[in-house]
């Protein structure tokens, strides 16, 4: 994440979610916090152009945007709060 970005220069949290439009999925504070408490993914839903054999075509696609699952960490006992793996 680069010093550039808005959210790191104003101080507020990093949000993200993978292999998404940020345009076209609209994920609040709330949306994160529900997929750590609920314990299941939140997903989205990608829509975009593609060209083939000369035609353009449009497509919609649903994948997983917001994962359950965190390898890096282990996850407390709140279910929110993370602390690192000492492997």
């Amino acid at each position: 994440m680069s010093s550039r970005d808005p959210t790191v220069q104003g101080g507020g949290n990093k949000q993200t979610s993978k292999g998404l439009n940020k345009r076209q999925n609209r994920f609040t504070f709330d949306s994160y916090l529900n997929v750590l408490k609920k314990q299941t993914d939140g997903s989205g839903t990608n829509t975009a152009f593609r060209v083939k054999n000369k035609k353009i075509y449009t497509y919609a696609q649903t994948r997983t945007a917001l994962s359950y699952l965190y390898v890096k960490h282990r996850v407390c006992e709140d279910g929110v709060t993370t602390v690192p793996l000492h492997l």
